[in-house]
């Protein structure tokens, strides 16, 4: 005959079983989840969060532009039940990868997710006109600028459909996703009204990007740049370009010339050359933050006082202060 104290133990210890078979179960359905780029690990991070960690690609300082897998990311993506990425015009290195190695994966095609305000990319820079809320994309995703995440209206679209696309590869998980997109939408839209207060003292002045991947930001919160350095981030501006960009920076009255953490000094200090523009950095991928599901707010944060501080500075600052 069993004593209660028996009793209790082998309560204790089915229900300990039970446990370890649930968290098992839990464990085997989480899906092995890769994305590109550092904003789109963010997101995909925060969706994820109490439940499993995603893959990051483009690490460190890395460009998407001409990134090349390392062998280990490689059998990522050969292990890899969903990849998120932006499209080929980003990523693409990752193009012919995703066809022969991620073939048991679900491949999301970022920028084409239901929701998204999604702008053409331009042949040259020019100013948007009283349609800029409207999607003014024709033609096919080539046609499309890449860099919808930018707009956080954009990134709140965007959690929607990764909370979707989690449930229904792990719906055992489907509830934390769900709460997980409806605090970060709120919290996106509470990004949102923040910078548009962080802008608000900026008086309009003329600006300089070093590549058009600025106009779902400058769209959004009605800060048009004026020209760019160059139009391909592929390849070194060509002296033409930067004999361009210096005439237009002197031309225009440019303020302030933003370029990114791959520009070289040599060509910033060309680019300047004959006027008191300041030149600041504004990164577009996060890549001097620390990845995580906080990188995201972070760097919509820093580029909007970034531009804040540069516009509103009325002292000269020498290159690379």
């Amino acid at each position: 005959m069993h004593t209660p104290l028996k009793l209790k133990t082998i309560h204790t210890l089915i229900c300990s079983l039970l446990l370890l078979l649930s968290a098992a179960v839990q464990a085997q359905a989480r899906p092995t989840v890769v994305t590109s780029i550092k904003p789109i690990h963010s997101l995909v991070s925060a969706v994820m969060q109490g439940v499993a960690e995603p893959h990051l690609l483009v690490e460190g300082a890395g460009s998407p532009h001409g990134y090349a897998l390392k062998p280990s990311q490689a059998n990522l993506l050969m292990d890899a039940d969903l990849v998120f990425w932006v499209a080929p015009t980003l990523e693409s290195f990752l193009a012919k990868p995703l066809q022969t190695l991620a073939t048991k994966a679900e491949v999301v095609t970022l920028l084409a997710s239901p929701g998204l305000r999604t702008h053409t990319k331009r042949n040259a820079l020019h100013q948007h006109d009283e349609h800029e809320d409207e999607n003014d994309h024709v033609g096919g995703l080539h046609d499309l600028d890449p860099h919808f995440w930018l707009d956080p209206i954009n990134a709140h679209s965007l959690i929607a459909e990764i909370s979707r696309i989690l449930s229904t590869h792990d719906p055992i998980n489907a509830a934390i996703y769900n709460a997980n997109a409806r605090r970060l939408q709120a919290e996106l839209l509470r990004l949102t009204e923040e910078v548009r207060a962080i802008l608000h003292s900026v008086q309009p002045q003329p600006y300089m990007v070093f590549h058009d991947a600025y106009q779902y930001f400058a769209r959004r919160f009605q800060m048009p740049a004026v020209g760019v350095i160059t139009l391909n981030p592929e390849v070194q501006p060509s002296i033409i370009e930067m004999q361009r960009a210096q005439q237009n920076v002197r031309g225009q009255g440019v303020v302030c010339v933003f370029v990114e953490p791959q520009f070289p000094p040599a060509l910033v200090r060309m680019v300047r050359e004959g006027s008191d523009a300041r030149i600041r950095v504004l990164d577009p991928l996060g890549a001097t933050l620390q990845p995580g599901s906080d990188l995201y707010f972070t760097l919509i944060r820093v580029m909007a006082r970034a531009m804040r501080d540069c516009l509103n500075e009325k002292r000269l600052d020498p290159v690379g202060e």
